[in-house]
C-alpha cells in the first residue's frame, strides 16, 4: 500500500470525541504519549498507527471510524429505492413487496393482523417517490 494513502489520525478530533487528553488516550491505548502523536505523522516520518487492541479500546470509548480510519460507518441512503417508471413497468414488484411484508409482519406477530395492511400501505407509499397513493391491495 502506498504511504500517501495511509490514513493519519487527527489527534484533536480524537481528543474531542473521547473527551480525553493525550496522556489519557495513551493510557487507554497502552502506549506512550509520543506514540499517540505518531498516529498523526506520515509513515515515512516514523509515523505509526494504533494496534488492533488499541483500536477496539478507542472505539469502545467513543472514537468514530471516521477519525480512526478516514471512513464513515453510517449507512448510505439510496436516492430512490423504487423509481416510479420502474414500478409502472414492473407491477409485480409491488405485489411481491406487499406479500413479503404481510408475511413478515404476521409471522413475527409484530402488530395486530388488522393493522398490517395499513402499515404495509404506508411503507410502500414511503418508499415510492410518488404523490399519488398506490393501491397495493
Amino acid at each position: 500500500m502506498d504511504n500517501e494513502f495511509l490514513h493519519r489520525i487527527n489527534i484533536e478530533a480524537l481528543k474531542k470525541e473521547l473527551n480525553l487528553d493525550v496522556p489519557s488516550i495513551a493510557k487507554l491505548a497502552g502506549i506512550s504519549e509520543n506514540g499517540v502523536y505518531k498516529w498523526a505523522w506520515p509513515k515515512e516520518s516514523n509515523g505509526a498507527r494504533p494496534s488492533f487492541n488499541a483500536v477496539i479500546k478507542l472505539l469502545q470509548a467513543g472514537a468514530s471510524t471516521e477519525t480512526l480510519f478516514g471512513v464513515s460507518s453510517k449507512p448510505q441512503q439510496p436516492a430512490s429505492v423504487l423509481p416510479p417508471e420502474f414500478v409502472k413497468a414492473n407491477p409485480e414488484v409491488i405485489e411481491g413487496f406487499r406479500e413479503q411484508l404481510m408475511e413478515d409482519f404476521m409471522k413475527k406477530g409484530l402488530v395486530p393482523k388488522e393493522q398490517v395492511k395499513d402499515i404495509v400501505r404506508q411503507e410502500v407509499e414511503r418508499l415510492l417517490p410518488s404523490t399519488k397513493p398506490v393501491n397495493i391491495f
